[in-house]
């Protein structure tokens, strides 16, 4: 998708990066920077409501969310371009690049609880974060499926979808500016960092292709299955090594669901039964560190057991 002069709507997952992501780029493109999420917290502040408690309010007052609303109507008429990070956003700004940018529950938790600038979004631990990261979403899709019958979580309803999991928020940013370029026509993004491999490196029929030739632009999208912030590649063993040594960017990829979705669920474990030499084969053919061996054998091993992280 191509826009002359862009707006560009942010929406997505709670802590994935859209004020963060949304500023750096109104500063790149020299427009202004809008975040509707700033605006409703000072609704439910004067109100002495934290974040949930506003979503929650708004269930049973729909003037609220209309009064957002509107106001992002009346300044989709400027022909003044604008950054704008919000939920409806994309449905109300039909001329605009849509952005999806995901945070997996864990990520999301690390970025809300330790970001020292939600002044209604203070938490004792990380685990009360969760709950109310899950509630505050949980009211989020009830609110916007009643008003609108919509679901913002419907990834068919933008144009970019990203992985925010192990991508810093410049990163995040520069692939956005890169996919307003018409050679850029891939939808789903996500880290090679972030890919994990389900087949064994002695699979490999020639070796990975030396990062310098490899074309970013016209990268073939990676079949994978999306769960908890990880890729999980079961086939492409030779594209998979490629891409894996040029990890300091984005790739594209197609999610390849699963109908299960207790096979979804354990997704993180069938890799664990891999044990520890499969990934060190594949870190010695690549270079750079599976981030998710980390979790399963290092000092993060424990968050395999704490239910939704």
């Amino acid at each position: 998708m191509v826009l002359t002069n862009p707006n560009i709507t942010l929406a997505g997952s709670i802590g994935s990066g859209k004020s963060t992501v949304g500023q750096i780029l109104a500063e790149r493109l020299k427009c202004e920077f809008i975040s509707i999420g700033k605006i409703f917290r000072s609704i439910g502040k004067s109100s002495n409501l934290d974040t949930l408690q506003t979503n929650l309010a708004a269930e049973s007052n729909a003037d609220i969310d209309r009064k957002v609303d509107d106001f992002i109507v009346q300044r989709a008429q400027s022909d003044t371009p604008f950054i704008m990070d919000s939920r409806m956003a994309w449905h109300f700004v039909p001329k605009s690049l849509k952005v999806y940018l995901y945070a997996s529950p864990k990520t999301a938790v690390n970025r809300v609880y330790t970001d020292k600038s939600r002044e209604t979004e203070k938490y004792s631990s990380r685990g009360i974060a969760l709950d109310h990261i899950l509630d505050r979403r949980k009211s989020e899709l009830a609110r916007y499926r009643r008003l609108y019958d919509v679901d913002i979580d419907d990834i068919d309803n933008y144009d970019l979808f990203v992985v925010t999991d192990g991508a810093k928020p410049t990163e995040i940013a520069q692939l956005i500016l890169r996919c307003l370029s018409p050679s850029t026509s891939s939808k789903s993004w996500i880290k090679p960092s972030q890919l994990v491999p389900m087949m064994t490196a002695a699979t490999i029929d020639k070796p990975p292709v030396n990062e310098d030739s490899v074309q970013r632009n016209t990268l073939a999208a990676l079949i994978l299955q999306l769960f908890d912030g990880y890729g999980f590649v079961f086939h492409g063993g030779s594209q998979l090594a490629t891409i894996l040594k040029d990890e300091d960017f984005f790739v594209p990829f197609i999610d390849q669901e699963s109908e299960e979705a207790s096979f979804e669920q354990n997704l993180i474990k069938q890799a664990a039964l891999l044990g520890d030499e499969h990934f060190a084969d594949w870190e010695h053919l690549v270079g750079p560190k599976i981030a998710l061996k980390r979790e399963i054998f290092g000092d993060e091993s424990h968050l395999l057991n704490q239910g939704d992280l």
